[in-house]
């Protein structure tokens, strides 16, 4: 947990990884330590930023916000970090800790990946060679039932054979008969 040549302890270091968080929503916050390992000087943590191209998907909770935060010797000072992607997809930045310190800044990696809910109203319906996925809630017919026009029931060979009977169906289609 510590930087070469630094007189900053951090820790987790080098890597923060967040748990799959669903967008829009806050991982749990992790903890990151940051400690005066120097034995003859305060240190000034000057100050805590997030950069990189996920900068806006990850969050700083330190409570004194202030610019100038001085630690003295073996002091140690407690952030929090959290992962709130506002998308889908894999998330990284660097959450970087500048000070008064001989090696000015500590670099510390994050990574967490957003992601979505799945459809709470899927439908599966299926087929000899296939499965039919559906999450339309106003269609409540079975894909490939035949019950519609915009589902039809398809005859893949000829000659076909079936047992069934059509007396519960709704007849509504309403296209004519190009064979009369």
């Amino acid at each position: 947990a510590v930087p070469l040549e630094s007189n900053i302890v951090v820790n987790p270091y080098p890597q923060i990884e967040f748990s799959d968080t669903k967008a829009g929503m806050s991982s749990i916050p992790i903890q990151v330590s940051i400690t005066n390992n120097s034995s003859f000087e305060t240190i000034d943590i000057q100050s805590i930023n997030i950069v990189g191209p996920g900068a806006q998907d990850f969050q700083i909770n330190f409570m004194e916000n202030s610019s100038d935060f001085p630690l003295l010797i073996a002091d140690s000072m407690e952030i929090e970090v959290s992962f709130q992607p506002l998308s889908v997809g894999e998330k990284n930045a660097q959450l970087v800790i500048y000070s008064s310190s001989q090696v000015s800044s500590v670099q510390i990696n994050l990574s967490g990946r957003g992601f979505l809910s799945p459809p709470t109203n899927v439908r599966s319906v299926a087929f000899d060679s296939k499965i039919d996925l559906n999450w339309d809630r106003y269609n409540l017919v079975p894909q490939g039932s035949g019950d519609h026009i915009e589902s039809p029931f398809m005859i893949t060979e000829i000659p076909f054979l079936a047992n069934g009977s059509t007396s519960n169906f709704a007849d509504d289609y309403d296209e004519a008969c190009p064979f009369d």
